[in-house]
């Protein structure tokens, strides 16, 4: 299994970044039909997402922005293809 991981500092614009990260690991292109899940790192409430133990929660909400997004882009080629 042939992984890539990308990091990318984070600005103002979360969003952004996380579409970056996506974009630098190869992007996104599930399979019609995928189901997507994220599991992150939310094990500790001891722990500030700035240690690097727990994923800060503005990463989780850039990435459902992002799914929901391609997702809405997918569903509207598919409808548009026929």
């Amino acid at each position: 299994m042939n992984n890539t991981v990308s990091v990318v500092d984070v600005g103002n614009n979360i969003d952004i970044d996380v579409e970056k990260a996506i974009n630098l690991a190869g992007g996104f292109s599930p399979f019609e039909g995928s189901t997507i899940a994220i599991k992150p790192n939310l094990c500790t409430a001891r722990k500030s997402s700035e240690s690097g133990v727990t994923t800060d929660i503005r990463v989780i909400e850039g990435l459902i922005k992002f799914f929901n997004e391609f997702c809405k882009r997918a569903q509207n080629n598919y409808s548009g293809s026929g």
